[in-house]
């Protein structure tokens, strides 16, 4: 749900159970509290390009 991997109906599901069940709720409240203070605190960050392709590179060349 948090990562909106859920069809639909599991996330109807989801709610409902999420609703009725403490430990459930409290889980996934805190998941999304973090996840959201972790977008909030990170900084994206153009990437060169070359660095990719080196990085690529090297990737291929350990496999």
């Amino acid at each position: 749900m948090l990562d909106n991997e859920a069809s639909q109906d599991e996330e109807e599901y989801l709610n409902s159970h999420i609703d009725s069940c403490i430990v459930c709720f409290e889980e996934y409240n805190l998941e999304k509290e973090i996840r959201e203070l972790l977008r909030s605190k990170v900084n994206k960050h153009q990437v060169p390009g070359e660095l990719v392709t080196s990085i690529r590179n090297k990737i291929i060349e350990s496999v």
